[in-house]
């Protein structure tokens, strides 16, 4: 599976999309409308061997990765973060 593939299926079809890419402490992002624009945005970057992140949904307006600007959703995500040697309670058993 290639970028463009796995972005058209785990991103949704409208809306435009962010990829981001950490740089002097800060993230810069990127919008673009398809997931065309995203993968070749992924590859170029990555050429640059720098680290890619998207975000995971599509968003209304260019600036803003928060809930209030989410304009769809394709994928359920589940962020678990652990730790190793961290203490058994602080993590709950589901």
């Amino acid at each position: 599976m290639d970028t463009k593939q796995f972005l058209d299926t785990v991103l949704p079809t409208q809306g435009l999309r962010c990829i981001c890419t950490p740089v002097n402490g800060r993230f810069e992002h990127y919008y673009g409308g398809t997931n065309e624009w995203a993968a070749e945005s992924v590859e170029r970057l990555l050429n640059k061997e720098l680290d890619v992140y998207f975000g995971c949904s599509s968003f209304v307006n260019q600036g803003s990765r928060h809930q209030d600007n989410v304009a769809f959703t394709r994928s359920f995500w589940l962020d678990i973060d652990t730790q190793e040697g961290k203490p058994k309670e602080n993590f709950k058993d589901l």
